[in-house]
């Protein structure tokens, strides 16, 4: 009687074959994975090169945007671009950051322009209050006349945001900075002080240099009106000045 055992073409020895040929392909699999992982060390690129980064939350909002000029980035709330020429105006090298939920809260500029009598510089680093304007500004300007650097903080009303601002000028997000501008123009004078107020707040303190060199410090009351100022020359005798709400003078040292 003819036995089938080492018979090649019985079906049972072939899928032993093929059995026994995939354990070994996955034990040299498993060698090399282990010898590559043993030898191998990352590389770190060099230089990453782009003309626009962003950085997005896990629901796809902006966190940070790092761009040159090439690529400005726009400011936003509640999913609205603010201003619909803001972009333009954003061509120099920046860092502009967002909350993760769509509204921009502050920002790094780095403006540099060249002039015929001199390149102006200004270097602006920002931080914004919830649906407000900006609540810490640190810059620096410099020109042919001089320069000049500050801090400024600027208070808000709680109750107050910025597209509620902008309602109340009349005008909707997406307008030009020359709309902006003429309906801040039709306020009458009177006015145009305490309703601005809800759009850009009223600055609190400011601390810095100005371009004939003198360094100052002044303290604003609630409606942005300088009160107390410490002023410092760059030649001859500082003084500390006391303002009533007229802005006249109550008290200064020395007398």
């Amino acid at each position: 009687m003819e036995t089938q055992q080492g018979n090649p073409g019985n079906p049972l020895e072939r899928k032993v074959a093929r059995l026994t040929a995939a354990v070994v392909g996955l034990a040299l699999l498993w060698v090399l994975t282990v010898a590559w992982a043993a030898f191998y060390r990352p590389g770190v690129p060099p230089v990453l090169s782009v003309e626009r980064l962003e950085i997005r939350e896990p629901n796809g909002e902006l966190a940070f945007a790092l761009a040159s000029s090439a690529r400005p980035t726009a400011g936003t709330m509640d999913g609205k671009v603010l201003l619909s020429d803001q972009v333009e105006e954003r061509r120099f090298p920046h860092f502009i950051y967002f909350d993760g939920r769509g509204d921009e809260v502050g920002g790094l500029m780095l403006r540099t322009v060249d002039n015929p009598d001199g390149p102006s510089v200004s270097r602006f680093l920002t931080f914004d209050g919830y649906k407000h304007q900006e609540t810490i500004v640190l810059g620096h300007n410099e020109g042919p006349r001089g320069t000049a650097s500050a801090l400024r903080i600027i208070g808000h009303e709680p109750a107050a945001t910025l597209i509620g601002g902008l309602t109340e000028l009349g005008i909707e997000p997406g307008v030009t900075r020359a709309e902006l501008q003429a309906a801040i123009e039709a306020i009458p004078p009177d006015e145009r002080a305490r309703r601005l107020r809800s759009l850009t707040g009223a600055t609190r303190v400011e601390l810095g240099t100005t371009l004939d060199r003198s360094a100052g410090l002044t303290l604003h009351d609630a409606e942005g009106r300088p009160r107390i100022v410490l002023a410092t020359p760059a030649t001859g005798e500082p003084s500390l000045r006391f303002l009533d709400e007229n802005g006249e003078t109550v008290l200064r040292l020395p007398r």
